[in-house]
């Protein structure tokens, strides 16, 4: 998904004043897409994805739980992109 994937790009970029309001609406965005999708056990596998991969560039604190989560969905494609993010993560 073409969003999200402009949401990573956004999650990357250095903070800087002009862009940090934004930053913070697109992270505030896209958790509550994902966890509302987690939460329903249900999901456009692609876009869910493309989700937790936007996410997970913000690097935020709970980002594990959040993966840890999506490990159980139900469909293979999020857990499969689920555990290669979390695997990512530092230990």
């Amino acid at each position: 998904n073409a969003t999200m994937q402009a949401v990573a790009e956004l999650a990357k970029m250095p903070d800087a004043v002009a862009i940090n309001s934004v930053k913070e609406q697109a992270k505030r965005a896209t958790s509550e897409y994902v966890k509302a999708q987690l939460a329903a056990d249900r999901a456009e596998e692609k876009t869910l994805s493309d989700a937790l991969a936007a996410y997970a560039a913000f690097k935020t604190p709970d980002l594990p739980q959040i993966l840890r989560a999506a490990v159980r969905h139900k469909d293979a494609v999020v857990r499969a992109s689920a555990a290669g993010l979390l695997a990512e993560q530092p230990v």
